[in-house]
C-alpha cells in the first residue's frame, strides 16, 4: 500500500509540475482526492497550498476551488490560502483567488473595491505585525518588481490597507517610497 501511495504522489507531483489540468481533474474526480489534505510529497503542504505556490497555476487553482478548497479557511498552521498565493510571486495566482467572478481583472487605482468581503483576511497581520503588502514590498527585486507590483495593486483594489503599520511603525506605502527599485508609476495614485 505504501508503494501505491508513493506512486500516486509521484503522479500528482508530475501533474502539478506540468500543469496538466485534465489529469488533475481526473485525479480529483475519479480517485476522490481531497486537495486540502496535507501530503508528504509536498513537504507537508496540501495539494491546494502547493498549487497556490506554483507560478502560473490559474486553472489548477480554479479546479481546487471548484472541488471544495476554501479561501476563507485557515490551515492547521494558522495560515490562509492567500499567504501561499502571495508567496508564489505570481500575480495570476493571486488574482485567481481574489476575483469574485469570471470576468477579466485589470488592477488599477480607479477600480472599485471588488472584494471587500476579503478585508479581514487580506489585512491580516503576522510576523512582526507585517501584512501581505509588507511581504510583497520587502520581497521586491529588479527581476520581480513588475510582477509584485501587479500583486500589490490587486491587493489594494481588493481592500488591503497600504497605511497599516507593522511593529516598527512602517507602512507598506512608506516601504514603497523607500524602495529604490519601485517604479514611480506604482506610487502615483492619481
Amino acid at each position: 500500500m505504501v508503494f501505491e501511495s508513493e506512486k500516486f504522489e509521484n503522479i500528482l507531483v508530475q501533474c502539478i509540475e506540468s500543469k496538466n489540468e485534465h489529469q488533475f481533474q481526473y485525479i480529483l474526480d475519479e480517485l476522490r482526492i481531497n486537495p486540502n489534505k496535507k501530503l508528504k510529497c509536498f513537504d507537508g503542504l496540501s495539494t491546494f497550498e502547493k498549487i497556490l505556490m506554483t507560478p502560473d497555476s490559474r486553472k489548477l487553482i480554479e479546479i481546487c476551488v471548484y472541488n471544495g478548497c476554501d479561501f476563507y479557511k485557515k490551515n492547521a498552521d494558522g495560515l490562509y490560502p492567500l499567504r501561499y498565493a502571495v508567496d508564489s510571486n505570481c500575480a495570476e495566482n493571486l488574482i485567481t483567488i481574489l476575483k469574485p467572478y469570471e470576468g477579466s481583472f485589470t488592477p488599477s487605482c480607479d477600480d472599485h473595491f471588488t472584494g471587500t468581503q476579503y478585508s479581514t483576511i487580506i489585512n491580516e497581520k503576522f510576523e512582526e505585525g507585517n501584512s501581505y503588502l509588507h511581504l510583497l514590498v520587502n520581497n521586491m527585486t529588479e527581476e520581480n518588481c513588475d510582477e509584485l507590483s501587479k500583486m500589490f495593486m490587486a491587493m489594494v483594489v481588493n481592500g488591503c490597507n497600504v497605511n497599516s503599520p507593522n511593529k516598527r511603525l512602517e507602512t507598506p506605502f512608506y516601504l514603497l517610497l523607500k524602495n529604490p527599485i519601485v517604479d514611480n508609476n506604482l506610487i502615483n495614485l492619481n
